[in-house]
Protein backbone atom coordinates (compact mmCIF):
# COMPACT_ATOMS: atom_id res chain seq x y z
CA UNK A 1 0.00 0.00 0.00
CA UNK A 2 1.46 3.56 -0.75
CA UNK A 3 2.91 5.49 2.35
CA UNK A 4 0.44 8.38 2.18
CA UNK A 5 -2.82 5.79 2.11
CA UNK A 6 -1.46 3.51 5.15
CA UNK A 7 -0.99 6.78 7.31
CA UNK A 8 -4.68 8.10 6.58
CA UNK A 9 -5.70 4.42 8.07
CA UNK A 10 -2.97 4.24 10.66
CA UNK A 11 -4.53 7.75 11.66
CA UNK A 12 -7.42 7.21 12.01
CA UNK A 13 -6.54 4.27 14.59
CA UNK A 14 -3.73 6.73 16.71
CA UNK A 15 -5.19 7.56 20.01
CA UNK A 16 -6.55 10.80 20.52
CA UNK A 17 -4.32 13.47 22.68
CA UNK A 18 -7.09 13.95 25.17
CA UNK A 19 -10.58 12.70 25.05
CA UNK A 20 -12.99 14.82 22.96
CA UNK A 21 -16.13 15.67 23.67
CA UNK A 22 -19.22 13.57 21.97
CA UNK A 23 -20.70 15.81 18.62
CA UNK A 24 -21.57 15.93 15.56
CA UNK A 25 -20.09 12.96 13.59
CA UNK A 26 -19.73 15.52 11.03
CA UNK A 27 -17.00 17.31 13.26
CA UNK A 28 -13.81 18.41 11.28
CA UNK A 29 -10.59 16.71 12.29
CA UNK A 30 -8.26 18.91 13.78
CA UNK A 31 -4.22 17.79 13.99
CA UNK A 32 -1.87 20.01 16.64
CA UNK A 33 1.00 20.14 14.99
CA UNK A 34 4.28 20.55 17.33
CA UNK A 35 4.84 23.75 18.95
CA UNK A 36 7.91 25.49 17.34
CA UNK A 37 10.52 26.95 19.66
CA UNK A 38 11.21 30.22 18.90
CA UNK A 39 14.91 29.93 20.71
CA UNK A 40 17.25 27.11 21.72
CA UNK A 41 16.32 28.24 25.56
CA UNK A 42 12.58 27.24 24.69
CA UNK A 43 13.09 23.91 23.61
CA UNK A 44 12.54 21.65 26.85
CA UNK A 45 9.10 23.93 27.51
CA UNK A 46 7.68 23.13 23.47
CA UNK A 47 6.37 19.90 24.52
CA UNK A 48 4.60 21.14 27.37
CA UNK A 49 3.02 23.44 24.87
CA UNK A 50 2.40 21.43 22.71
CA UNK A 51 0.48 19.01 24.87
CA UNK A 52 -1.73 21.63 26.42
CA UNK A 53 -2.81 22.77 23.14
CA UNK A 54 -3.72 19.53 22.54
CA UNK A 55 -5.61 19.34 25.79
CA UNK A 56 -7.45 22.33 24.92
CA UNK A 57 -8.81 21.27 21.80
CA UNK A 58 -9.75 18.47 22.91
CA UNK A 59 -12.14 19.54 25.73
CA UNK A 60 -13.80 22.45 23.77
CA UNK A 61 -13.89 20.61 20.05
CA UNK A 62 -16.67 18.43 19.42
CA UNK A 63 -14.98 15.91 16.71
CA UNK A 64 -11.35 14.21 16.49
CA UNK A 65 -8.62 16.01 18.08
CA UNK A 66 -5.07 14.43 17.08
CA UNK A 67 -0.96 15.34 18.06
CA UNK A 68 1.72 14.75 15.75
CA UNK A 69 3.20 13.17 18.91
CA UNK A 70 0.67 10.41 19.15
CA UNK A 71 0.81 9.53 14.99
CA UNK A 72 5.00 10.02 14.64
CA UNK A 73 5.69 6.69 15.63
CA UNK A 74 3.65 5.15 13.30
CA UNK A 75 5.59 7.33 10.44
CA UNK A 76 9.23 6.47 8.95
CA UNK A 77 11.58 9.65 9.40
CA UNK A 78 11.26 10.15 5.09
CA UNK A 79 7.41 10.40 5.67
CA UNK A 80 8.13 12.84 9.02
CA UNK A 81 10.51 15.21 7.04
CA UNK A 82 8.01 15.12 3.92
CA UNK A 83 4.48 15.89 6.13
CA UNK A 84 5.25 17.19 9.20
CA UNK A 85 7.22 20.13 8.76
CA UNK A 86 4.32 21.91 7.05
CA UNK A 87 2.76 24.91 8.83
CA UNK A 88 1.63 27.13 5.91
CA UNK A 89 -1.31 27.61 3.58
CA UNK A 90 1.42 26.09 0.88
CA UNK A 91 1.32 22.87 2.29
CA UNK A 92 -1.78 22.62 4.79
CA UNK A 93 -3.64 21.31 1.89
CA UNK A 94 -1.07 18.15 1.17
CA UNK A 95 -0.49 18.03 4.73
CA UNK A 96 -4.62 17.74 5.43
CA UNK A 97 -4.75 15.06 2.99
CA UNK A 98 -2.19 12.82 3.94
CA UNK A 99 -2.98 12.66 7.61
CA UNK A 100 -7.07 13.04 7.04
CA UNK A 101 -7.44 16.82 8.77
CA UNK A 102 -9.58 19.14 7.92
CA UNK A 103 -7.31 21.84 10.28
CA UNK A 104 -4.49 21.85 10.75
CA UNK A 105 -3.16 24.04 14.01
CA UNK A 106 0.92 25.35 14.15
CA UNK A 107 1.97 27.35 16.59
CA UNK A 108 5.78 29.30 18.05
CA UNK A 109 6.61 29.69 21.55
CA UNK A 110 8.63 31.72 23.36
CA UNK A 111 10.37 33.68 26.59
CA UNK A 112 10.61 37.63 25.69
CA UNK A 113 10.69 40.35 27.83
CA UNK A 114 9.71 38.10 31.19
CA UNK A 115 6.31 36.73 29.60
CA UNK A 116 6.14 33.40 28.06
CA UNK A 117 4.41 34.26 24.41
CA UNK A 118 2.40 31.48 21.78
CA UNK A 119 1.26 32.44 18.26
CA UNK A 120 -1.24 30.15 16.90
CA UNK A 121 -2.52 29.52 13.33
CA UNK A 122 -5.61 27.63 12.71
CA UNK A 123 -5.36 26.32 9.40
CA UNK A 124 -7.82 24.87 6.71
CA UNK A 125 -6.25 21.50 5.58
CA UNK A 126 -8.74 21.05 2.58
CA UNK A 127 -8.86 24.71 0.91
CA UNK A 128 -4.93 25.81 2.11
CA UNK A 129 -5.77 29.08 3.54
CA UNK A 130 -5.44 30.31 7.29
CA UNK A 131 -8.74 30.14 9.19
CA UNK A 132 -7.36 32.75 12.13
CA UNK A 133 -4.09 33.83 13.42
CA UNK A 134 -3.44 34.84 17.31
CA UNK A 135 -1.10 34.87 19.88
CA UNK A 136 -1.32 35.66 24.16
CA UNK A 137 1.41 36.77 26.33
CA UNK A 138 1.11 35.03 29.80
CA UNK A 139 3.10 34.88 32.78
CA UNK A 140 4.64 31.35 33.97
CA UNK A 141 2.35 29.01 35.03
CA UNK A 142 -0.37 30.57 32.95
CA UNK A 143 0.19 28.02 30.05
CA UNK A 144 -3.20 25.91 30.58
CA UNK A 145 -5.30 29.29 30.70
CA UNK A 146 -3.22 30.64 27.69
CA UNK A 147 -3.75 27.50 25.66
CA UNK A 148 -7.33 27.61 26.06
CA UNK A 149 -7.81 30.73 25.21
CA UNK A 150 -6.73 30.60 22.07
CA UNK A 151 -7.80 26.99 21.27
CA UNK A 152 -11.65 29.04 22.04
CA UNK A 153 -10.50 31.35 19.91
CA UNK A 154 -9.92 29.46 16.77
CA UNK A 155 -13.21 27.40 17.78
CA UNK A 156 -15.11 30.52 17.78
CA UNK A 157 -16.36 31.30 14.12
CA UNK A 158 -17.24 35.38 15.20
CA UNK A 159 -13.55 35.46 16.73
CA UNK A 160 -12.01 35.18 13.03
CA UNK A 161 -10.55 38.55 12.28
CA UNK A 162 -7.48 37.82 11.33
CA UNK A 163 -7.54 34.51 8.89
CA UNK A 164 -7.35 35.09 5.39
CA UNK A 165 -10.18 36.89 3.93
CA UNK A 166 -11.83 37.01 0.30
CA UNK A 167 -11.27 39.72 -1.47
CA UNK A 168 -15.18 40.42 -1.97
CA UNK A 169 -15.23 40.73 1.55
CA UNK A 170 -12.93 44.29 1.96
CA UNK A 171 -13.71 47.74 1.50
CA UNK A 172 -13.06 48.76 -1.71
CA UNK A 173 -12.14 51.79 -3.36
CA UNK A 174 -12.49 52.40 -7.25
CA UNK A 175 -9.88 55.16 -8.58
CA UNK A 176 -9.78 54.87 -12.27
CA UNK A 177 -9.08 58.29 -13.38
CA UNK A 178 -10.59 58.78 -17.12
CA UNK A 179 -8.82 60.93 -19.55
CA UNK A 180 -8.51 61.79 -23.43
CA UNK A 181 -5.39 61.17 -25.68
CA UNK A 182 -4.33 64.90 -24.30
CA UNK A 183 -4.82 63.54 -20.41
CA UNK A 184 -7.54 66.32 -19.93
CA UNK A 185 -10.34 64.57 -17.66
CA UNK A 186 -12.83 63.29 -19.16
CA UNK A 187 -16.87 64.70 -18.19
CA UNK A 188 -18.48 61.60 -17.59
CA UNK A 189 -16.67 58.63 -15.65
CA UNK A 190 -17.89 55.73 -17.62
CA UNK A 191 -15.73 53.11 -16.55
CA UNK A 192 -15.12 54.07 -13.10
CA UNK A 193 -19.07 53.67 -12.47
CA UNK A 194 -19.00 50.78 -14.39
CA UNK A 195 -15.86 49.02 -12.69
CA UNK A 196 -18.13 50.03 -9.67
CA UNK A 197 -21.31 48.61 -10.39
CA UNK A 198 -19.81 45.26 -11.34
CA UNK A 199 -18.37 45.29 -7.81
CA UNK A 200 -21.77 46.28 -6.02
CA UNK A 201 -23.55 43.96 -7.88
CA UNK A 202 -20.65 40.76 -6.64
CA UNK A 203 -21.53 41.97 -3.04
CA UNK A 204 -18.17 43.92 -2.54
CA UNK A 205 -18.47 46.57 -0.01
CA UNK A 206 -17.77 49.29 -1.84
CA UNK A 207 -16.58 52.75 -0.13
CA UNK A 208 -18.95 55.98 0.05
CA UNK A 209 -18.30 58.57 -2.43
CA UNK A 210 -17.55 60.99 0.32
CA UNK A 211 -14.73 58.52 0.92
CA UNK A 212 -13.38 58.54 -2.06
CA UNK A 213 -13.24 62.14 -2.71
CA UNK A 214 -11.40 62.45 0.23
CA UNK A 215 -8.87 59.35 -1.07
CA UNK A 216 -9.08 61.04 -4.60
CA UNK A 217 -7.47 64.56 -2.96
CA UNK A 218 -4.37 62.36 -1.73
CA UNK A 219 -3.54 60.02 -4.40
CA UNK A 220 -2.81 60.78 -7.29
CA UNK A 221 -4.14 57.78 -9.81
CA UNK A 222 -1.07 57.28 -11.89
CA UNK A 223 0.39 55.63 -8.67
CA UNK A 224 1.00 51.42 -8.30
CA UNK A 225 1.01 48.53 -5.63
CA UNK A 226 3.80 49.81 -2.75
CA UNK A 227 3.35 54.06 -3.69
CA UNK A 228 -0.54 53.38 -2.46
CA UNK A 229 0.01 51.84 0.98
CA UNK A 230 2.37 54.86 1.46
CA UNK A 231 -0.02 56.88 1.14
CA UNK A 232 -3.11 55.25 2.04
CA UNK A 233 -4.09 53.11 5.00
CA UNK A 234 -6.61 50.42 5.94
CA UNK A 235 -8.76 53.27 7.55
CA UNK A 236 -9.31 54.53 4.19
CA UNK A 237 -9.98 51.26 2.40
CA UNK A 238 -8.76 47.57 2.38
CA UNK A 239 -8.39 47.59 -1.31
CA UNK A 240 -8.04 50.06 -3.90
CA UNK A 241 -8.51 49.24 -7.73
CA UNK A 242 -6.38 52.08 -9.12
CA UNK A 243 -5.68 52.94 -12.96
CA UNK A 244 -6.43 55.04 -16.48
CA UNK A 245 -8.80 54.90 -19.15
CA UNK A 246 -7.51 56.88 -21.72
CA UNK A 247 -9.66 57.37 -25.08
CA UNK A 248 -8.01 58.45 -28.17
CA UNK A 249 -9.79 59.34 -31.75
CA UNK A 250 -8.40 56.86 -34.19
CA UNK A 251 -10.25 58.23 -37.29
CA UNK A 252 -13.48 59.05 -38.97
CA UNK A 253 -15.09 56.26 -40.73
CA UNK A 254 -17.67 58.26 -43.02
CA UNK A 255 -19.84 60.13 -41.06
CA UNK A 256 -18.97 58.04 -38.11
CA UNK A 257 -16.03 58.91 -35.46
CA UNK A 258 -14.09 55.54 -34.05
CA UNK A 259 -12.64 56.11 -30.76
CA UNK A 260 -10.43 53.86 -28.50
CA UNK A 261 -10.49 53.89 -24.99
CA UNK A 262 -6.85 51.75 -23.22
CA UNK A 263 -8.09 51.16 -19.78
CA UNK A 264 -5.62 49.39 -17.38
CA UNK A 265 -6.01 48.99 -13.79
CA UNK A 266 -4.41 47.25 -10.41
CA UNK A 267 -6.14 45.75 -7.09
CA UNK A 268 -3.72 47.28 -4.54
CA UNK A 269 -4.03 46.02 -1.00
CA UNK A 270 -3.98 49.15 1.17
CA UNK A 271 -2.17 47.88 4.09
CA UNK A 272 0.67 45.84 2.65
CA UNK A 273 0.52 47.06 -1.01
CA UNK A 274 0.90 43.70 -2.14
CA UNK A 275 -0.78 43.93 -5.95
CA UNK A 276 -3.24 41.56 -6.47
CA UNK A 277 -4.42 41.67 -9.37
CA UNK A 278 -4.09 43.68 -12.89
CA UNK A 279 -5.98 43.86 -15.84
CA UNK A 280 -6.24 45.81 -19.11
CA UNK A 281 -8.25 46.28 -22.33
CA UNK A 282 -8.10 48.48 -25.30
CA UNK A 283 -11.79 48.12 -27.81
CA UNK A 284 -12.43 50.35 -30.26
CA UNK A 285 -16.11 51.45 -31.01
CA UNK A 286 -17.41 54.12 -33.75
CA UNK A 287 -20.20 56.28 -33.60
CA UNK A 288 -21.78 59.56 -35.13
CA UNK A 289 -20.55 61.66 -32.24
CA UNK A 290 -17.31 61.87 -30.80
CA UNK A 291 -19.21 61.28 -27.05
CA UNK A 292 -21.15 58.57 -28.36
CA UNK A 293 -18.08 56.92 -29.42
CA UNK A 294 -16.12 57.68 -26.46
CA UNK A 295 -18.70 56.27 -24.12
CA UNK A 296 -19.18 53.09 -25.94
CA UNK A 297 -15.57 52.33 -26.18
CA UNK A 298 -15.26 52.80 -22.51
CA UNK A 299 -18.44 50.58 -21.70
CA UNK A 300 -16.52 48.01 -23.91
CA UNK A 301 -13.36 48.07 -22.78
CA UNK A 302 -14.97 47.54 -18.58
CA UNK A 303 -17.31 44.56 -19.94
CA UNK A 304 -13.95 43.26 -21.30
CA UNK A 305 -11.85 43.04 -18.09
CA UNK A 306 -14.98 41.83 -15.88
CA UNK A 307 -13.71 38.46 -15.97
CA UNK A 308 -10.58 39.30 -14.42
CA UNK A 309 -12.06 41.41 -11.93
CA UNK A 310 -14.58 38.46 -10.89
CA UNK A 311 -11.49 35.89 -10.98
CA UNK A 312 -9.89 38.54 -8.90
CA UNK A 313 -12.53 38.55 -6.31
CA UNK A 314 -12.47 34.85 -5.43
CA UNK A 315 -9.20 35.14 -3.81
CA UNK A 316 -8.17 35.19 -0.16
CA UNK A 317 -5.83 37.48 1.35
CA UNK A 318 -3.94 38.28 4.42
CA UNK A 319 -5.16 40.52 6.67
CA UNK A 320 -2.02 43.05 7.44
CA UNK A 321 -2.42 44.48 11.33
CA UNK A 322 -0.80 46.92 12.45
CA UNK A 323 1.40 46.96 15.13
CA UNK A 324 3.71 50.06 16.91
CA UNK A 325 6.86 49.21 17.47
CA UNK A 326 8.27 51.48 20.06
CA UNK A 327 12.19 51.80 20.49
CA UNK A 328 11.46 53.09 23.97
CA UNK A 329 15.43 54.01 24.64
CA UNK A 330 15.57 56.25 21.18
CA UNK A 331 19.57 55.73 20.44
CA UNK A 332 22.38 54.17 20.84
CA UNK A 333 25.48 55.97 22.58
CA UNK A 334 26.85 58.08 19.56
CA UNK A 335 24.30 57.12 16.90
CA UNK A 336 22.66 60.04 15.21
CA UNK A 337 18.74 60.79 15.33
CA UNK A 338 18.23 59.76 11.74
CA UNK A 339 20.97 56.75 11.15
CA UNK A 340 19.21 55.00 14.23
CA UNK A 341 16.00 55.62 13.05
CA UNK A 342 17.28 53.94 9.82
CA UNK A 343 18.66 51.26 11.45
CA UNK A 344 15.47 50.46 13.14
CA UNK A 345 13.46 50.42 10.53
CA UNK A 346 15.85 48.13 8.13
CA UNK A 347 15.58 46.11 10.78
CA UNK A 348 12.01 45.80 10.91
CA UNK A 349 11.79 45.70 7.08
CA UNK A 350 13.89 43.12 6.85
CA UNK A 351 11.44 40.61 8.22
CA UNK A 352 10.01 39.04 5.78
CA UNK A 353 7.50 37.77 4.68
CA UNK A 354 5.95 38.40 8.03
CA UNK A 355 6.36 42.32 8.14
CA UNK A 356 4.59 44.15 4.70
CA UNK A 357 5.62 47.26 5.89
CA UNK A 358 7.82 49.37 8.34
CA UNK A 359 7.19 53.51 8.18
CA UNK A 360 8.71 55.87 10.59
CA UNK A 361 6.38 57.19 12.43
CA UNK A 362 8.70 60.00 14.98
CA UNK A 363 12.35 60.16 15.85
CA UNK A 364 13.89 61.74 18.74
CA UNK A 365 16.57 61.33 21.14
CA UNK A 366 13.34 60.56 23.80
CA UNK A 367 12.32 57.52 21.16
CA UNK A 368 11.77 56.34 17.86
CA UNK A 369 7.82 55.06 16.83
CA UNK A 370 7.68 52.84 13.67
CA UNK A 371 4.12 52.09 12.67
CA UNK A 372 4.64 48.13 11.11
CA UNK A 373 2.48 45.84 8.97
CA UNK A 374 2.16 42.47 9.40
CA UNK A 375 1.09 40.71 7.27
CA UNK A 376 0.09 37.69 9.12
CA UNK A 377 -0.21 38.01 12.62
CA UNK A 378 -0.16 40.58 14.99
CA UNK A 379 2.77 41.38 18.16
CA UNK A 380 3.46 38.69 19.16
CA UNK A 381 4.02 36.90 16.31
CA UNK A 382 6.67 39.00 15.24
CA UNK A 383 7.98 39.79 18.80
CA UNK A 384 8.57 35.63 18.02
CA UNK A 385 10.03 36.18 14.97
CA UNK A 386 12.89 38.32 16.47
CA UNK A 387 13.23 36.48 19.19
CA UNK A 388 14.22 34.02 16.38
CA UNK A 389 16.32 36.09 14.38
CA UNK A 390 18.43 36.39 17.62
CA UNK A 391 16.92 40.21 18.38
CA UNK A 392 14.73 38.65 21.37
CA UNK A 393 17.20 40.52 24.41
CA UNK A 394 16.20 43.96 23.37
CA UNK A 395 12.66 43.12 23.35
CA UNK A 396 10.96 44.40 26.91
CA UNK A 397 7.62 43.95 25.80
CA UNK A 398 5.22 42.57 23.66
CA UNK A 399 1.27 42.81 22.92
CA UNK A 400 -1.17 42.09 19.76
CA UNK A 401 -0.59 45.88 18.45
CA UNK A 402 2.41 47.18 20.14
CA UNK A 403 6.16 46.22 20.64
CA UNK A 404 8.87 47.84 22.67
CA UNK A 405 11.97 47.19 22.14
CA UNK A 406 15.86 48.44 23.35
CA UNK A 407 18.19 50.35 20.76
Amino acid sequence: MHLLSSVSILLALAPVSSPAPSGSPGAPKILILDVKAAAASDVAEAPLVTAALARSFGELHAGPVVAVADVRSLLDAKAQNELLGCADPRCAKDLGDALAADLIVASVYGTLGGQKHLALTLLDAKEGRVVDRSSLSFAAGGLPLAAQTLALRALSPGMHESGDQALSQLRTAVLISEVDEKQVPQPTSTVATCVQGALIDAGVPVVSAQQLQRIKSRLDPTLRGPDVAAVLTADDADVIVIGTARSSMVGAMGSRTAVRTALSFEIVKVDTGEVIAAANSSPMQNAFTLETATEMASSLACKQVRPALATALTQRVQRGNRVVVDVAAGLAPGQSTIAGANAIVQTLSALKPLVAKATLKNASEKGIVVDVVVGGGDGGALALLLEERGLGARITHAGPGSLTLLP
